[in-house]
């Protein structure tokens, strides 16, 4: 039997704006500057990153909570136009959007404007996205949970998660911040960076002197595999046990961009794994795929051809 090729994402969709402007003088009301109304710029933004990579690499199918707004038409229609597979709930909560108000031919960012409403969905908003994954993931072959802490991902939504890729016998990959890693014991792999791994050791009270104390704490608390990215020293992985699988250098010096590396990271080692790839040469793909993506301007994504 052929193991299925998509890959589910489920998590905080968000979207990134850009309103350009224009300098044309200083206001006579509050020294402050006049900007000429240009247009706006949207693209995906929080969990739909990951998603964009996955979509360079094969099908992609999403599952996330957006409004009946602007915003929300835009990543209906964006996901229909990228041909991505999309299950979006409504709970009456508003699109999250992050704009950046930007001057000038540089953009120069001036200021970012956030509309969001991060209260945990409710149960029935809860009991759907469950019913919705398990709907899925016999289509797909890994599940992805991107958290942004932004409402979707509450204790109820990650223990349905973890049910759900246990029945349907797929890995079930995650990146969480801090306060959620708890709710993802027993995953198949977490992907913090240093600094999030760190944070969650402190919760426990526990000071980690090297990169491999740090693993071992983490993968032994949470029984999951771990993957610490470390930013210009690389990424290490260790196994549930907390032993060092591999360590993977940094393959560039000076990034142009790093905004969106860790999607990156995550959607490297989705689209290996479910290509058959073990968890070591997934985490290779990845490091491979975000040295290429750090390079160009922008938001990091994988292109065609990155793995």
């Amino acid at each position: 039997m052929t193991r299925p090729r998509d890959i589910l994402l489920v998590g905080d969709a968000m979207v990134d704006a850009y309103l350009r402007t224009e300098p044309v003088g200083i206001s006579d009301e509050a020294p402050v500057a006049v900007l000429d109304w240009v247009g706006v710029r949207r693209t995906f933004g929080g969990m739909m990153n990951v998603a964009a990579s996955c979509a360079a690499c094969g099908g992609v199918r999403v599952i996330g909570v957006i409004g009946d707004d602007e915003p929300g038409q835009f990543l209906r229609e964006e996901t229909q136009r990228c041909e991505m597979d999309a299950h979006w709930l409504h709970d009456g909560r508003p699109t999250v959007e992050k704009t950046r108000v930007v001057a000038g031919d540089q953009e120069t960012m001036l200021a970012r404007l956030d509309v969001e409403e991060t209260t945990p969905i409710d149960d029935r908003t809860a009991e759907e996205l469950i019913a919705a994954v398990h709907d899925t993931l016999p289509r797909c072959g890994v599940l992805l949970v991107s958290d942004y802490r932004k409402g979707a991902i509450t204790p109820t939504v990650a223990r349905g998660l973890l049910a759900a890729a246990k029945d349907h016998g797929v890995p079930i990959l995650v990146d969480a911040k801090p306060e959620s890693m708890d709710w993802f014991k027993g995953a198949t792999l977490l992907t913090p960076n240093e600094r999030e791994a760190r944070l969650f050791a402190q919760q426990y009270g526990i000071e980690c002197a090297t990169t491999d104390e740090l693993g071992k704490t983490l993968a032994t608390t949470l029984d999951a595999a771990v993957l610490i990215t470390r930013s210009a020293e690389g990424m290490t992985v260790f196994d549930k046990a907390g032993n060092r699988l591999a360590h993977f250098d940094a393959e560039v010096d000076r990034p142009l961009s790093t905004s969106g590396a860790g999607d990156v990271v995550m959607a490297a080692i989705g689209v290996s794994m479910v290509r058959g790839k073990t968890l070591t040469e997934a985490v290779e793909a990845a490091a491979r795929s975000v040295a290429k993506a750090i390079r160009r301007d922008g938001t990091c994504r994988i292109e065609p051809g990155d793995l």
